[in-house]
This record gives structure tokens, C-alpha cells and sequence, in this order.
């Protein structure tokens, strides 16, 4: 089972280190992340599925998607 959250984060494998990576790119949310922490096999299955993209981005593509 794979988890999703709505954070602006990625999840990487390190083929250098074997272990999963959480990263952002804007620190300024990192303490938020704090709380995202888990053990290997956790972070190994949770997706970030806008950890590549903006908030305006998003709010666009979700202006495209969605009719109100």
C-alpha cells in the first residue's frame, strides 16, 4: 500500500547510500516536513505527488481540472 500526501516534498532512493531521502526545495517549510519523518520502509512507500511542482502550478492545473 502506498500513502499520498499534498506536501511539496519528493521521495528519492540513493543507490549511493541505499536508503530513501525526503527532500524540499524550499527550506523555509522543512520544519513542517519534521513531522513527515519515518522509518525506511514508511518513507519507501509514501508518494509526494506535487514534490516537483509550484503552488501556482498546482492551483493552475487544478483551474484546468476542475469546473465550479
Amino acid at each position: 500500500m502506498k500513502v499520498a500526501t499534498g506536501h511539496y516534498a519528493q521521495v528519492t532512493f540513493s543507490e549511493e547510500t541505499g536508503r530513501w531521502l525526503l527532500s524540499v526545495a524550499d527550506r523555509s517549510i522543512w520544519t513542517r516536513l519534521i513531522s513527515l519523518w519515518a522509518e525506511q520502509e514508511q518513507l519507501s512507500r509514501t508518494m509526494f505527488p506535487l514534490g516537483g511542482m509550484t503552488k501556482p502550478e498546482v492551483r493552475e492545473l487544478a483551474r484546468k481540472h476542475l469546473r465550479w
